[in-house]
């Protein structure tokens, strides 16, 4: 029996790589008219939550949002805006981005969820409360170096029932 995908779960650590995975993931969902579930898990041991931002929006629409929200800026920068509301946002530019860059893209972000804990605990758990058929993540440049592979790609890979794709950064050039 060939598997229906109705729902994929795409976990973000909003670097340049996962945007790259993110593509991967809008085109499944799209071949198999399924949704997305975007995750991002807080990890306290991950650079600051500014910095993953501006890397998952670009420079440019990072300049965008804060020269149009100058108050909510200084809200971030003074800490009056929580964490999961930063990432909501950047969640849903990576959707709002793959439409604009494909119009044929048709998939449905059902959810944009900011969770916090243990990351790879995290991606199962949400996969499975979310009845998720595939998780797609990117890796990273040196991933797979040296026969290592990263601890969360690893642990997700190794523990999860559904599977998971991988998507390496894009080739230079």
């Amino acid at each position: 029996m060939i598997p229906k995908m109705k729902k994929i779960l795409f976990t973000t650590d909003l670097s340049e790589n996962a945007r790259h995975a993110f593509y991967y993931a809008s085109s499944i969902a799209t071949s198999c008219d399924a949704g997305i579930v975007l995750l991002y898990v807080l990890d306290e041991g991950a650079g600051t939550m500014q910095q993953q931002v501006k890397n998952a929006l670009g420079d440019e629409q990072w300049q965008r949002l804060q020269e149009k929200h100058q108050q909510t800026a200084r809200d971030v920068l003074i800490g009056k805006r929580t964490d999961y509301t930063i990432v909501r946002e950047a969640l849903g530019h990576l959707c709002t981005e793959a439409r604009s860059e494909d119009p044929a893209c048709s998939f449905e972000a059902l959810e944009l969820l900011v969770s916090e804990g243990q990351v790879v605990t995290q991606i199962l758990k949400i996969a499975e409360e979310k009845n998720c058929d595939m998780i797609v993540m990117g890796a990273h440049q040196g991933l797979f170096h040296k026969n290592r592979l990263g601890t969360v790609a690893k642990g997700v890979l190794q523990r999860s029932p559904v599977p998971v794709l991988l998507v390496p950064p894009p080739k230079a050039g």
